[in-house]
């Protein structure tokens, strides 16, 4: 009896993992199709927030496969080889959410040269070295992941049971270690927008320098383009900087100690919250965008219903008289 309502316990853990899971997969798609098809994301800070949307997404799905495998399992409707599995499924999981913390603190970097820095920015960041940057962190958290699940382990997330202690340690740094870095680079930049803000005030002029001050005096136009990429700059970050709060909130949940809930399924659930949120807090940022697209949208809409109405009804009226002219 026991073990038959532990089994139902663990069924309905699963299931509920199922929907959250492709919610956060619903608003990480939205994301993606979102950056893609706005001219704001088309930029060094667009590709890694596609990167950081895509490896969330590799992350849920394999949540949904371990969860989907895990309910087969306990049914006994058939015999599934969960050795396998688990070696399969932990690194490709594991290796994109650290991938996604890493890209993560890259987007930290990015703001804080954005903002601090935007006269050498260009020269940091640029396409191609972002593309390379992505792809490199992929490539190092699946080799690590990889190497630490060589030898069976049970599913984890973040850092799990292993022979060597110390090597837990190391998966701690590389996790909530990067992101209490990313925390201080973020309030470094957080210090830098609001020394900016006041220069703004007093000099009436929206820089980020003395020294680009100095330039952009004799050029209205380039002092106007210059404040409306800095506000752009400060928006992104906003976006980064509420994120990093929210992971910072759930990891202080996660070390909370729950005896009613096994670390797999708090871990799990902590992700997906944080996912969701991230997807919550992507979409509230770009509102207004979303709303003139759509409002775009509508108006190309009725122009063309306009345009096209006078073309009917000179066709009504052609058939009209064709028919009239058949008659008599």
């Amino acid at each position: 009896m026991a073990n038959k309502t532990k089994f139902d316990v663990e069924i309905t853990t699963y299931a509920c993992v199922i929907p959250f899971a492709l919610i956060a997969l619903v608003a990480f798609g939205i994301i993606l199709y979102f950056i893609h098809k706005s001219p704001r994301y088309h930029n060094v800070f667009g590709i890694l927030c596609s990167a950081y949307a895509a490896f969330h997404i590799q992350t849920i799905s394999v949540l949904v496969l371990f969860a989907v495998c895990r309910i087969i399992q306990n049914q006994h409707s058939v015999n599934i080889p969960w050795n396998k599995i688990a070696r399969l499924t932990s690194p490709l999981a594991n290796s994109t959410l650290y991938g996604a913390i890493w890209v993560h603190f890259v987007l930290a970097i990015n703001r804080l040269c954005a903002i601090a820095y935007p006269v050498d920015y260009h020269r940091i960041f640029c396409m191609r070295n972002a593309r390379i940057t992505v792809v490199s962190i992929w490539l190092i958290s699946m080799l690590i992941n990889g190497l630490y699940y060589n030898d069976l382990h049970s599913w984890s997330t973040l850092y799990g049971p292993c022979n060597h202690y110390y090597l837990a340690y190391i998966a701690m740094l590389l996790s909530d270690g990067i992101v209490v870095i990313t925390v201080v680079v973020d309030t470094i930049t957080f210090y830098r927008v609001v020394k900016y803000l006041k220069v703004s005030l007093n000099s009436k002029f929206t820089v980020c320098s003395v020294t680009v001050f100095i330039q952009l005096q004799e050029n209205k136009r380039g002092s106007r383009v210059v404040r409306e990429g800095m506000m752009q700059d400060i928006t992104f970050f906003k976006e980064t900087s509420v994120s990093t709060v929210i992971h910072i909130f759930f990891i202080i949940v996660y070390r909370f100690p729950n005896p009613f809930v096994s670390r797999v399924t708090k871990i799990g659930y902590m992700w997906l919250a944080m996912q969701i949120s991230d997807g919550l807090v992507f979409a509230f940022f770009n509102r207004r965008l979303l709303i003139k697209r759509n409002t775009v949208a509508v108006r190309q809409k009725n122009e063309t219903v306009r345009v096209n109405a006078p073309n009917k009804i000179s066709a009504i009226n052609d058939t009209k008289k064709a028919v009239s002219m058949k008659k008599m």
